[in-house]
């Protein structure tokens, strides 16, 4: 039982197929690991309007690894604190 050469090159032409489907998948039609996003975690601290504690909060959370984003003031001498991881 012999291959015949044209029985081998459209072997060969379908292996080459195969290799180039999987390099265009990999490399062009996956995102790269830089392209899909990292969700950056979120913290909220429910602090009461004093500015000792409100200072004592942001220094807490600093030490801690967390930016300061803003701060929300509520109807009950309360303040939202919202940081940002550090990452």
């Amino acid at each position: 039982m012999s291959i015949s050469r044209a029985s081998m090159k459209r072997w060969g032409i379908t292996f080459a197929a195969v290799v180039c489907t999987a390099v265009l998948v990999r490399f062009v039609a996956a995102p790269s690991p830089q392209q899909i996003p990292i969700p950056v975690p979120y913290r909220v601290e429910l602090v009461h309007n004093d500015p000792y504690k409100v200072a004592a909060a942001l220094n807490d959370m600093a030490k801690d690894g967390w930016y300061f984003v803003s701060a929300i003031s509520r109807n009950d001498a309360k303040v939202l604190l919202v940081f940002r991881s550090s990452q």
